[in-house]
């Protein structure tokens, strides 16, 4: 896999996770949700794990 392939696996993974975390289904976000997806992902990293809360 490529480097662009592996960043990319990653973010879906993070996007997957944080709507998870909040009950979405990724066939209904709205922009409001995407943009609650950003501010997630400025966030600091949780100790130990790499990832954002």
């Amino acid at each position: 896999m490529t480097e662009y392939g592996k960043a990319y696996a990653h973010d879906l993974k993070d996007w997957l996770v944080y709507l998870a975390g909040r009950g979405l289904d990724w066939r209904s976000v709205t922009p409001e949700d995407v943009a609650g997806f950003v501010g997630w992902l400025r966030l600091p990293p949780l100790p130990g794990t790499g990832s954002s809360p």
